[in-house]
């Protein structure tokens, strides 16, 4: 088996250009709902990520699917934007994304 073969890769949907733009129009919605938490960083763990905010996100063992979600209701437009030293990050609801790419994969459907 390949290293390849062994990556666990984001579902095919989240690769899309149309995801995010859904995402995009939706960033106040996901701040603002009352299921966004905010969620402490150890300062240990933001100064080795520094730089690569997926990586961070992997560290949590957050699904793939967020990062984008979570990355731009935190304020950052890239993966490389982030400076380890933030220690608090929104943490949009799972079901509250899911119910939007639920929304989204429906329309394509048609």
């Amino acid at each position: 088996m390949s290293l390849i073969d062994k990556l666990i890769l984001p579902e095919k949907h989240t690769t899309e250009r149309d995801f995010y733009e859904v995402i995009e129009s939706h960033l106040a919605y996901l701040k603002n709902h009352p299921l966004t938490r905010l969620t402490t960083v150890q300062p240990d763990q933001a100064a080795i990520y520094k730089g690569d905010f997926f990586g961070l996100l992997n560290s949590m063992s957050v699904d793939k699917k967020y990062h984008y979600p979570i990355m731009r209701v935190s304020g950052y437009l890239s993966s490389s934007d982030y400076n380890g030293l933030d220690l608090e990050l929104y943490m949009p609801s799972e079901e509250v994304v899911n119910e939007i790419m639920t929304v989204y994969l429906s329309r394509e459907e048609n």
